[in-house]
């Protein structure tokens, strides 16, 4: 037979909870057709939309407009892959295919990060809606004196940030929900 120990619905759900990671950020990446990444840390609270948001405030392209309401507004699109998941800064989120994909909570809020399996960090791809996007982009000079070329759909500033750093960005490390020692002295 069965040599498990029986145990209590409470003792097994702080063993589930004991292992559990909880998260207080959550590194996106976001990739751009060219190869560009831009990183940044959101709450797992988020939604899809402050991501939106985010991207449109760091790109040259009089991000004024792109705080519209409206999806349409966007000059780009942000999906997740494979299989090809746009996603929408809105309820709803559609795969390639046009049917609905459902997030694991249940709510009438926007989905969060979290909820959207983005948690402790997760790649996110970039579209643009157009060709009108795709803009020569300028040199930058590095440290060194060499000129690279960058995205320069971005803001100047962003840029001569991300060239004199050249750093990566580390992915955020969990803490337990349960201290180990709250199982042992329920489990005695």
């Amino acid at each position: 037979g069965d040599s498990t120990p029986l145990t209590t619905q409470a003792v097994r759900d702080l063993q589930r909870a004991q292992k559990e990671r909880v998260f207080n950020r959550t590194l996106i990446k976001i990739k751009f057709p060219d190869r560009v990444s831009l990183q940044g840390y959101f709450h797992p609270r988020d939604t899809v939309q402050d991501v939106y948001e985010w991207v449109a405030s760091c790109l040259n392209n009089g991000s004024d407009n792109n705080n519209g309401i409206g999806q349409e507004q966007w000059c780009f699109e942000l999906y997740t892959s494979p299989p090809r998941t746009v996603l929408s800064p809105f309820h709803t989120n559609t795969n390639s295919s046009g049917k609905g994909i459902k997030s694991d909570q249940n709510t009438s809020d926007d989905p969060t990060l979290s909820s959207m399996g983005f948690v402790p960090a997760a790649v996110i791809y970039l579209a643009w809606k157009s060709a009108n996007n795709l803009k020569a982009s300028p040199a930058v000079t590095n440290s060194s004196g060499k000129e690279v070329q960058v995205g320069g759909y971005f803001l100047p500033a962003l840029l001569e940030a991300a060239v004199s750093e050249e750093r990566g960005a580390s992915i955020p490390i969990g803490v337990s929900l349960v201290p180990p020692s709250a199982v042992e002295s329920k489990s005695s």
